[in-house]
């Protein structure tokens, strides 16, 4: 850390870290490393889960051109990855379509704002909590629940649930109604979940 601090700011050829430097502090790594290991946290390794890679791709296959829009429903990790790349990557797509909306929060305004956006027969509702009990999300689900049912939908044909393997609230209502679902590792918190189904799943589609 010491090397850190007393190089911050200075990033040229001079101030920087040469060589030498990483040369020297290379033994530490195998030792560092292996600390992280015995954590046993996958926010570093989750992107190598190509089971879950097969079957988002799989999964997109089978909705291709089905949904104009795509509305995610949760907050905090749970929209934070996805809206950070859709920021940086929105700019490289060469069409808008489906069109991303993340719902982070619960204000009746903004909710009242995507309503007036959006078809919902051409609407997918990606509903997404880590803990599966997430209040804010919950209602969000059951709030759209109710209104692809009014207007005569099969609301199972327009919510993806993604939330923990086993456990949870949001795991039982997938389980019991039959949603399509995608797992968010038990080793990866929420806020560093981007590489997993959390944020793959709305990047891909």
């Amino acid at each position: 850390m010491k090397i850190i601090v007393d190089n911050l700011g200075k990033i040229d050829k001079a101030h920087g870290l040469n060589s030498d430097d990483f040369k020297k502090y290379a033994k530490f790594i195998p030792e560092l490393l292996e600390k992280i290991h015995q954590k046993n946290q996958g926010f570093y390794t989750c992107i190598d889960d190509n089971e879950q890679i097969v079957k988002i791709n799989n999964f997109v296959e089978t909705v291709k051109n089905k949904f104009k829009y795509i509305v995610v429903l949760g907050i905090g990790g749970s929209a934070l990855g996805t809206l950070t790349l859709e920021k940086s990557l929105k700019p490289f797509c060469k069409s808008n379509d489906p069109k991303l909306f993340v719902l982070d929060n619960i204000d009746p305004d903004v909710i009242a704002e995507v309503e007036e956006c959006i078809s919902l027969p051409e609407t997918v509702f990606l509903v997404v909590s880590k803990s599966g009990g997430t209040i804010e999300t919950l209602a969000q689900y059951f709030y759209f629940k109710q209104k692809l049912t009014q207007q005569g939908l099969d609301y199972k044909d327009h919510v993806v649930v993604v939330t923990d393997p086993a456990s949870g609230f949001l795991r039982q209502i997938a389980t019991d109604e039959g949603l399509k679902s995608f797992k968010v590792p038990q080793n990866v918190g929420g806020r560093f979940s981007v590489l997993t189904p959390v944020s793959l799943l709305p990047a891909r589609m």
